[in-house]
């Protein structure tokens, strides 16, 4: 019996701990106005015998609201940091690609796809796709390819900067167009699929 008192106890603390960050600063929040509200707004609102009485008690709150506030906002702000930074990295490697790195992004940029096979031997498409800026769709080759597609941001990247991108490294179209004829990406699988070990 004890044991079940203990448990129903210790889930309720847990679901209490587990209030969202939101919830708690707004909790921290009203406790703080109820402490430091000038003399005229607490009498106003009738706080001031409230604060007098358990002023301590409020101050307690607030100090525990903000430190769980806190302590459950950590975690989300460091995930969305982690994905922030790999963002930006993943862009500083874009803009450091070679004439023939960009060829493949250029190509599906003209040619309005995000998808595109690619042969799984070039050794300039798995340089880019170990930067992540392209990635494979599967775990299977067809006859030497792989499917690949260009994340979002990389292809927002391309949507904004897709010029600058392409003069980089083509200062004029013939040389790019002469490149382009001769970068032929598969557009089907050409074998039905075969586990690549």
């Amino acid at each position: 019996m004890p044991a079940d008192i203990l448990k129903s106890l210790w889930d309720g603390l847990r679901s209490l701990i587990d209030i969202k960050p939101r919830h708690w600063f707004a909790l921290a929040l009203i406790s703080l106005f109820i402490l430091f509200a000038p003399q005229q707004v607490a009498q106003a609102l009738h706080l001031d015998v409230f604060r007098t009485s358990y002023g301590p008690w409020i101050g307690v709150i607030a100090v525990t609201a903000i430190f769980l506030g806190i302590a459950q906002l950590t975690p989300s702000l460091r995930e969305r940091f982690g994905v922030f930074r790999a963002r930006r990295k993943v862009l500083k490697e874009l803009w450091l690609l070679s004439r023939d790195e960009r060829l493949p992004l250029i190509y599906c940029y003209r040619n309005k796809q995000r998808e595109i096979w690619l042969p799984s031997d070039d050794p300039r498409i798995k340089k880019i796709a170990r930067r992540h800026i392209i990635i494979s769709l599967s775990q299977y080759t067809n006859g030497g390819q792989w499917e690949y597609t260009i994340p979002e941001v990389v292809w927002r990247e391309l949507q904004r900067r897709y010029d600058k991108f392409v003069r980089q490294a083509y200062p004029d179209d013939a040389t790019l167009n002469n490149e382009m004829d001769i970068f032929k990406p598969y557009t089907k699988p050409r074998f039905r699929f075969e586990r690549k070990w």
